[in-house]
């Protein structure tokens, strides 16, 4: 079996598991079965983790791999692309809260990962599944590296754990800590002003605003300085020709040497 949690707010529930394909699959069944959301899954073991774009999620060890679905009605007047800058911020405190701000070099990165010192310490998946029912599922998955480094030979970037920064926190710990920050930040995203200050946080802890970057798109890469994040969760470029390109989805590399997709 999965690990319990203690300590889990009142709105939310908890199924843990010990082996699942992919706790975000697991979740859009539920879903797809009437739960009602705010229900977290986790699982100490994925054999079908995956990240943004296909790519194989490294699930082994004793990390973190968890998903909170939410179900909405699907006339919800929301733009659920700013959702991932909710979640990027409630990660980040959650690690804050837990293992500290590692001297200030944990960062978030758009448009998924929260680094330390530019490697890769955590990554989340988001997905909006029409339902059947006419509702909407939402589903948050996440993954940090807790007390075991992802195999090299399976990554295609620098990774590292919160055990290897000298601050190992149980996989338990960090999933009780989260479902308070999350739930926290989805109601200040839940408030008709709650959007900027969503957008306020995420800019002040977020690497790369201000450099040049390198965005690589499925056709084509494109250049330029990395202005800012709309509010729609669009990363925006000045190109060299003045002009601003709205990206919704890519892979940054940023000129002072960062690797790191």
């Amino acid at each position: 079996m999965g690990f319990s949690l203690s300590n889990l707010p009142d709105e939310c529930r908890h199924i843990a598991f010990d082996t699942v394909g992919s706790t975000n699959s697991v979740a859009l069944d539920h879903a797809a079965r009437g739960d009602a959301g705010f229900l977290w899954i986790s699982a100490r073991r994925q054999t079908a983790g995956r990240g943004r774009r296909g790519r194989a999620w490294s699930s082994d060890g004793d990390n973190l791999y968890a998903s909170l679905l939410i179900c909405e009605p699907s006339n919800a007047d929301r733009d659920y692309g700013n959702l991932p800058l909710v979640a990027a911020v409630a990660l980040h405190d959650t690690i804050v809260r837990t293992a500290g701000d590692f001297d200030g070099r944990l960062a978030i990165k758009w448009p998924n990962d929260i680094l330390i010192g530019g490697a890769k310490l955590a990554g989340m998946l988001l997905e909006h599944h029409a339902l059947e029912d006419g509702r909407s599922a939402l589903v948050i998955g996440i993954g940090v590296n807790c007390l075991a480094d992802p195999d090299p030979r399976q990554v295609e970037r620098q990774a590292t754990s919160l055990k290897a920064e000298g601050v190992p926190v149980l996989p338990s710990d960090l999933l009780e800590t989260l479902s308070e920050r999350m739930l926290h930040w989805l109601r200040v995203w839940n408030l008709g002003a709650g959007l900027p200050a969503v957008l306020a946080v995420w800019t002040e802890r977020a690497v790369g605003i201000g450099k040049s970057a390198r965005v690589r798109l499925p056709q084509e890469e494109v250049t330029g300085r990395f202005e800012e994040i709309a509010s729609d969760g669009a990363l925006v470029l000045r190109t060299s020709d003045g002009q601003l390109r709205r990206v919704l989805a890519g892979d940054v590399f940023f000129a002072d040497g960062d690797k790191h997709a």
